[in-house]
């Protein structure tokens, strides 16, 4: 016969036994189940030993006795020890846990489904009522480090069934309570566990027990977890060897500037001296014989990963600090270099402190995939302010300049998100793209949830780590273009459309309106979404029901009313914005370009992501139900393994066959396909993610997962240098000219000079006009706006308006041709920028001007190299032609 016993460990729980008891005696097991009730009392002050002893006369209730200072964990380990039956509930005697719940913590284990299952606060169904938000907050933050070890969404709860014996072996010096997180930490990869849900009330009466120690000892459970020793000692461990390499990083520095090298190469050669020798000191330090010939094939890769980022984020600091500070580059690079050493010494003394030979698979990989995330995260945030925009970004922060309901080339929401930047942080760079990097995350957050709930939490953080790693969604978090809100707006809809058609939530049809308005008012090409739910609908049965239903309507009226602004500005000005993106683009020359999409494709993805789409399209279904994570508990509205393929591959396929059919006889460019594969991230995360080899083909499998570590290895080397370059550069190349507009302040400053001498010379100021569509005029309206941030919001306006496009002499200026009437420029002066000659001797100037100057060359430089050359040209007397 099949038994349980509840272990309750007790201290100073008189008023809480009698209800608890009463509550427990009222429990309905299955049938042929026994129960004992086991408390273990660390050395109460009141009458709980006596409460408890009062019921041992009435049910099978065991009392331990224990008058020493052991934690918890270890009553929980003793209370194992002494119990009769094969399964064992652990609970706290505070009524915070329910009792009722423990046949549903029972049955999973009966049924032999499970190892062992947790009464959480946070699957659907569970709560904490009575917390407020703050807690709420607090507790969930608490929970992160905990995530590194576990993919359970509840790490920390206290209530939890498993087998006697395997509660028995956890070791009994566990620092403070959570000895559930401890048999998920140190057993995860050969334990199933699912999590039911619990409502978590606050205590009955007594006082909570939570303190300063007990937080401590939660700090102290984590390290011991890593592999590490107490929080202290690894506290001056690591200080002591970042303050090394800090002082060795800076004494290089400082030999090879008295040397004569310039502080951005200097600085380069004194962290991968200060890396080396860091690396080196700490592995003869831990060297134990063959150890270290083994797993140098595990910690080389992450030390060169880590000193190449380390440089990265060092240059970074370094370019930030270096301006603000008089006293030289010595003193500068002293906070660079600490930087520096962190991120070089942090990931070594994870790999090396963590003992990650002894490690679980799980654990390791989960390690790894949040050191890669956070690396390209930090990467992405120090030189977010750095590089100088790029020309669409300052075309987009012209639109700011000019508000208005839509533009002729996007939706507003771009100039929205561009204009709480700047006015949160001035007209910088970073106050332009910070809206990118929040919008990054809202991607990354819906792609999370979508997969945890197709796949898991296991395959959601490998998402994550694409999202992270990927070419183009790094890119999109980095510079602000309407693809960063089209793909935060996308991932959302995704996760809204799949709440409703696949697991019939009709409460998230709310979702799908605002983030399909929101992605109407980012680029149009959300709509192909549209299409796809329909199809879905037409083909699921369940689905079909939301045809006869009214929601779907909500939710598309809801959209439109967000769009309406869009609606409004066309109809105004004869649908300007719906041609251009339609007829004007079926209008162009037809040539074939689908071998340019596929290469796209393969630059979005890479060659591991290409393999993976592949198997997507092939053998998708099959590679589904392999990676799914059966210990990973499911609502019950969430739909079957064809339902969730389906929807992943309508949301994918659909759209793209649009953009083959239409690259066939037009042009498609690299950013159009882009959101289609965040339908396909919950499969190449679950790939990333998997524990093990998958399936009958495992060898293919663990093939193609290792080609992903390296690959997200071989980006964050990649990032991290083409960063570097950009801003700082690299010895012997010299610095890009584009795709930044590296140079342009001080070019910028320079027109800004000429137009000043010509207004002194003349008592006109002319207009300045970038020979292009919008690229030079955005460019230098932008600088010479951010070269008169100490000046009146006034002057600045009359930067802005005083550098405008070239339809003024009839060629199409896209949106300047709606902010500057030609009209209003008769009899002004013009100064002509251009790119090339060819561009200001148009002999076509003669029909609109009075006379024109000479033709003078003007370099673009960056510490002191010449990037590119520019030419200008000073025009008299604009007129309307004759």
């Amino acid at each position: 016969m099949v038994g349980i016993s509840i272990i309750i460990p007790t201290r100073n729980e008189a008023d809480n036994i009698d209800p608890l008891m009463q509550r427990l005696l009222r429990v309905v097991l299955p049938v042929d189940v026994e129960r004992e009730i086991v408390f273990i009392d660390d050395s109460s002050s009141d009458a709980t030993r006596e409460r408890i002893r009062a019921w041992s006369g009435r049910a099978a209730v065991r009392l331990i006795c224990r008058d020493n200072d052991g934690c918890l964990a270890s009553a929980v380990v003793a209370g194992a020890g002494a119990a009769a039956h094969e399964l064992a509930v652990v609970m706290d005697a505070d009524l915070s846990h329910p009792p009722e719940s423990i046949p549903d913590l029972l049955q999973p284990l009966l049924d032999g489904t499970h190892e062992m299952v947790i009464g959480s606060r946070y699957v659907e169904g569970g709560s904490i009522p009575q917390w407020p938000l703050a807690r709420k907050i607090a507790s969930r933050l608490a929970g992160l480090p905990a995530r590194l070890f576990t993919a359970v969404n509840d790490p920390m709860a206290g209530f939890f069934a498993v087998s006697r014996q395997r509660l028995a072996r956890t070791r009994p010096d566990v620092p403070g309570f959570k000895i559930g997180f401890e048999l998920l930490a140190t057993a995860e990869d050969e334990v199933r566990v699912c999590e039911v849900p619990i409502v978590f009330r606050d205590r009955f009466e007594g006082f909570s027990k939570m303190n300063k120690q007990i937080i401590f000892d939660y700090l102290k459970q984590l390290v011991h977890l890593a592999g590490g020793g107490t929080p202290r000692s690894m506290s001056w461990r690591f200080g002591l060897t970042v303050g090394c390499s800090a002082a060795l990083d800076w004494l290089i520095f400082a030999v090879l500037l008295h040397l004569g090298l310039k502080p951005e190469t200097a600085h380069l050669v004194a962290l991968a001296g200060a890396s080396v020798a860091t690396m080196t000191g700490l592995a003869l330090l831990r060297a134990n014989g063959s150890h270290v010939a083994v797993s140098a094939g595990r910690w080389l890769p992450v030390a060169l990963v880590s000193m190449i980022w380390a440089i990265g984020m060092q240059g970074a600091v370094f370019e930030h600090v270096e301006p603000r500070i008089w006293a030289g580059p010595l003193t500068a690079f002293l906070p660079a270099a600490v930087i520096g050493s962190i991120c070089f010494v942090l990931p070594m003394s994870i790999v090396w402190s963590a003992g990650i030979g002894r490690m679980a698979q799980g654990v390791r990989l989960r390690f790894g995939i949040v050191g890669a995330v956070s690396a390209v995260l930090l990467l992405r945030l120090v030189y977010l302010g750095l590089p100088e925009l790029m020309e669409q970004e300052a075309y987009y922060w012209v639109y700011a300049q000019h508000p208005s309901l839509s533009y002729l080339d996007h939706p507003p929401l771009v100039t929205l998100l561009i204009w709480l930047g700047t006015a949160l942080f001035g007209t910088s760079e970073f106050g332009v793209r910070i809206g990118a990097f929040v919008c990054w995350f809202v991607t990354a957050f819906f792609v999370h949830r979508l997969t945890s709930r197709i796949c898991g939490r296991r395959a959601a953080l490998g998402a994550l780590l694409l999202v992270g790693i990927l070419p183009f969604y790094f890119g999109i978090g980095l510079t602000m273009t309407p693809d960063a809100p089209l793909h935060a707006a996308w991932a959302a809809l995704l996760y809204f459309l799949y709440r409703v058609l696949v697991e019939n939530r009709s409460d998230a049809w709310l979702g799908v309106g605002f983030s399909l308005g929101l992605g109407l008012l980012s680029k149009y090409t959300v709509v192909l979404l549209g299409p796809a739910a329909c199809c879905f609908m037409l083909i699921d049965r369940r689905a079909r029901r939301w045809f006869v239903r009214g929601e779907p309507l909500g939710a598309l009226l809801l959209a439109l009313v967000l769009f309406l602004p869009v609606l409004l500005w066309n109809y105004q000005h004869d649908w300007a914005s719906f041609l251009f993106q339609s007829h004007d683009r079926l209008a162009d020359k037809p040539f074939f370009t689908t071998d340019r999409l596929l290469g796209y494709v393969a630059v979005n993805l890479t060659p591991a992501g290409l393999v993976g789409l592949f198997l997507f399209w092939t053998r998708g279904r099959l590679l589904l139900a392999a990676v799914d994570e059966p210990e990973t508990a499911r609502s019950d509205g969430q739909g079957a393994m064809r339902s969730r393929y389906l929807f992943l591959w309508l949301m994918v396929t659909l759209p793209f066959v649009v953009f083959l059919f239409f690259s066939l006889t037009r042009e498609v460019k690299l950013n159009w396909t882009s959101p289609l594969w965040l339908a396909v991230l919950p499969l190449l995360g679950a790939i990333v993610a998997a524990p093990s080899p998958v399936g009958a083909t495992g060898r293919f499998m663990t093939g193609l997962q290792r080609l992903w570590h390296y690959t997200a290895m071989v980006l964050v080397v990649v990032y991290a240098i083409g960063l570097h370059y950009v801003v700082l550069g690299l010895p012997s190349l010299p610095h890009p000219s584009r795709p930044f507009l590296s140079g342009w302040q001080e070019f910028a400053r320079q027109i800004e000079e000429i137009v000043d001498t010509v207004a002194a010379e003349t008592g006109r100021r002319p207009l300045v006009v970038g020979m292009d569509p919008y690229q030079i005029s955005s460019g230098l309206a932008f600088y010479r706006s951010k070269n008169a941030a100490g000046t009146t919001d006034s002057s600045r306006r009359r930067l802005v308006e005083e550098t405008v496009g070239w339809h003024l002499f009839t060629w199409d200026g896209l949106m300047y041709e709606y902010w500057t009437d030609p009209q209003e420029a008769v009899g002004r002066d013009i100064l002509v920028v251009a790119s090339s000659r060819i561009r200001v001797e148009f002999p076509y100037f003669r029909n609109r001007m009075v006379g024109m100057g000479a033709i003078h060359e003007l370099p673009v430089t960056k510490d002191g190299q010449v990037l590119r050359t520019m030419y200008y040209r000073l025009l008299q007397g604009y007129r309307l032609e004759l």
